[in-house]
């Protein structure tokens, strides 16, 4: 794009009053978004213009803003306020930015955008007596001012590295990481060096306490089922041993009828079923 004169008029206004005006200095994370707000900007507001460094980044003189280059396809403007909103933002975004509001310029803003502190792995040198851990981590260039520290139990120790001994009383070890955005810790570190009566893993009490539960359970229920089984086992053998009382009344009763004498016994009748005479009976 061309410059018009009176863009080549607004950069050098800009450079000339640069060092006049206060700057402020935001931090964001890479990929989120950030809000530039003018100081003491007046209102009405007829014209928006952000420099950035020495680019155009956006333009407005009524109609629709004008983006250029890294603003292009991530800029908004708030053309009541003047705010200029960077969605997304990249390390390419870093830098000061100065905003014109109706031909007046304004304090500078200097937008830092950094990388999130990266994984952290401890390496341990390990000796007899001593061991050297080293905090170990990526390098990148939108890292920033990375501070790197150890947090042995509840103190804290500066460096990447940390020597510790046979005499070093903390149990666990973490590395930290910092930048102005972010921060990460590593994992905790039991120290390799105290005795194994003092340095028992976690999950071994967890185990042990499990392990105990579902023994004495077992015991109980072993214990309830032996104290129910004689009173069942006698239950079902005076249940076989008793006969029945009509099976009994009906042999009785069978026995008796059998003892009687020959001449007291009913004599089965001679006839017809109906109880008539035949005609050879009555003759």
């Amino acid at each position: 794009m061309v410059l018009t004169p009176f863009f080549l008029g607004i950069l050098c206004l800009v450079w000339f009053t640069t060092d006049v005006h206060s700057e402020k200095v935001i931090d964001r994370l890479k990929g989120s978004s950030v809000v530039l707000s003018p100081d003491d900007a007046e209102t009405p507001i007829t014209s928006i213009t952000w420099i950035h460094s020495s680019h155009l980044a956006a333009h407005w003189f009524g109609g629709n803003p004008i983006f250029y280059r890294s603003c292009e396809d991530r800029c908004s403007l708030n053309t009541n306020l003047g705010n200029l909103t960077i969605n997304d933002v990249r390390p390419e975004h870093s830098g000061m930015y100065t905003p014109v509001i109706n031909g007046k310029t304004l304090s500078t803003v200097k937008l830092r955008v950094f990388s999130p502190v990266p994984n952290i792995t401890i390496e341990c040198n390990l000796e007899q007596t001593n061991c050297t851990l080293t905090c170990s981590f990526d390098i990148i260039d939108d890292l920033g001012d990375v501070e790197v520290f150890w947090i042995l139990d509840d103190r804290r120790e500066k460096g990447t590295e940390l020597q510790i001994t046979k005499e070093t009383k903390e149990e666990t070890f973490m590395c930290s990481l910092k930048n102005p955005v972010s921060s990460q810790n590593s994992i905790k570190l039991q120290n390799p060096l105290l005795p194994r009566e003092t340095c028992v893993p976690v999950w071994i009490p967890v185990v042990v306490t499990a392990v105990t539960l579902v023994a004495v359970s077992c015991c109980c229920c072993c214990w309830m089922i032996c104290r129910n089984y004689p009173e069942t086992n006698r239950e079902a053998e005076d249940q076989n041993t008793d006969p029945p009382e009509e099976a009994n009344h009906q042999t009785d009763s069978g026995s008796a009828e059998n003892d009687l004498p020959e001449a007291e016994r009913p004599e089965a009748s001679s006839g017809s079923p109906d109880g008539t005479v035949s005609t050879s009976e009555l003759s």
